[in-house]
């Protein structure tokens, strides 16, 4: 799966655990002569699974030199949040959309991040003015206006009898994935936002997909 580039984060995070155990057992020999049939052992594990041979020196730099590389890229440790997490935009779909997460650390892929979160940020502003009522010419609603429409991955207004202060003219029924008309609304403005995020999302899960397969090409070339 890793030289033909199908390799997802699980198995890089495989990979460097076995790296990890590989280099203590050698440096371990390397430290201890009286290791030598243990080493002998292990190469001829390693010869016969990926019918290579090679000198246990020459091995422990390739896996450190390995090792390092995919520690450049593949995230080990600590958390990938989602771009934003309140209450004005269902935090189950903005979870659903970014998925890809969790796998690269950001600095991998941090234009398609940034653009992640600037999208998100502008959706949040949308949803919180045109759903939620949070402006000084509307009056905040006091029920959860906002649903989820899993289904057609939309975050849309339930009912326009939440809104009080606002132009109702400027809100319209939305479109399911087949282009009909569903019984929730929303307007220009948070659909705009929406597609843009929904865009970036895109675009940083390809990215992310680029980083993993161009990560597998060049440890395969070592």
């Amino acid at each position: 799966r890793l030289c033909v580039g199908q390799a997802d984060v699980h198995v890089y995070r495989q990979i460097l655990v076995s790296m990890d155990a590989t280099i203590a057992i050698l440096e371990m020999a390397e430290a201890d002569q009286n290791k030598t049939e243990m080493i002998e052992s292990l190469m001829t594990i390693i010869e016969y699974e990926t019918n290579w041979r090679s000198d246990p020196k020459v091995l422990l730099e390739k896996c450190k030199n390995v090792k390092e590389r995919m520690e450049k890229v593949i995230l080990t440790d600590g958390e990938d949040r989602i771009s934003i997490s309140n209450k004005f935009v269902h935090e189950r779909f903005l979870t659903e959309n970014e998925k890809w997460r969790g796998s690269v650390k950001v600095s991998s892929a941090k234009d398609e991040y940034d653009k992640v979160y600037e999208t998100a940020r502008t959706l949040e502003d949308a949803v919180a003015e045109d759903f939620w009522c949070l402006t000084s010419t509307c009056e905040p609603t006091p029920k959860i206006p906002v649903v989820y429409d899993q289904y057609n991955n939309l975050v849309v207004l339930r009912d326009t009898n939440t809104l009080t202060g606002k132009n109702k003219d400027d809100y319209f029924h939305s479109k399911d994935r087949f282009g009909k008309t569903t019984k929730y609304y929303t307007t220009n403005r948070v659909q705009d936002a929406l597609n843009s995020y929904l865009e970036a999302c895109a675009a940083a899960q390809r990215k992310v997909a680029n980083v993993l397969i161009e990560l597998s090409e060049d440890i395969c070339q070592e």
